[in-house]
């Protein structure tokens, strides 16, 4: 799991973009950089407009009556490619505090579409795990999420896999008969 190693070593991974020009300006008249020259994109690149598509659907767990992690992923029937603690994991009047990812086999493209399928992901969780999900970052695609370090020995670190790699459309099968197939994508 590659990317959960980038992850476990404090990277950020973000959703697809692109379409954003090589030069824009701001409302200040100021020049605004898209693409620095190592070829990452900057925050000004990461928005709803240069969406692309996503490889990964994620969801933030801030607060949950769950006595372990593993105890609320065990309540899904469809189990996370994987799952890691975030750096508020344990502090202070927080929680347990985690994040799962789950790996797609094909990537959902357009905003449309990601709008509907991450939306119904988190019904599903909800619905099964009989808790609301607080925050719904997740839901939104341009967000970006933060790694952890497990490196580091001030924090509560835990995290596993399974390996599953899906199908979105098998993450909302029998919830909603409003997200259609696009794209060409064959139903089984």
């Amino acid at each position: 799991p590659e990317l959960l190693n980038y992850c476990l070593n404090g990277y950020s991974f973000c959703n697809l973009f692109t379409g954003f020009p090589n030069k824009g300006w701001n409302d200040r008249g100021g020049a605004v950089t898209y693409i620095k020259k190592d070829g990452s994109f900057t925050l000004s690149a990461k928005k709803n407009e240069y969406f692309y598509g996503s490889n990964a659907i994620c969801i933030d767990i801030d607060s949950t009556a769950a006595p372990t992690i593993q105890d609320y992923v065990d309540r899904l029937s469809y189990k996370p490619t994987f799952w890691y603690t975030t750096f508020s994991h344990m502090e202070s009047g927080k929680g347990i505090r985690f994040r799962m990812v789950y790996a797609l086999a094909e990537p959902i493209i357009g905003q449309q579409q990601f709008d509907a399928v991450v939306d119904q992901v988190h019904r599903r969780i909800e619905s099964e795990v009989g808790e609301v999900i607080e925050d719904k970052c997740g839901e939104k695609c341009s967000q970006y999420f933060n790694g952890t370090n497990v490196n580091n020995n001030e924090l509560v670190v835990e995290y596993d896999h399974s390996g599953w790699i899906y199908e979105w459309y098998e993450l909302v099968e029998g919830i909603s008969s409003d997200i259609k197939e696009e794209e060409g994508r064959k139903e089984r």
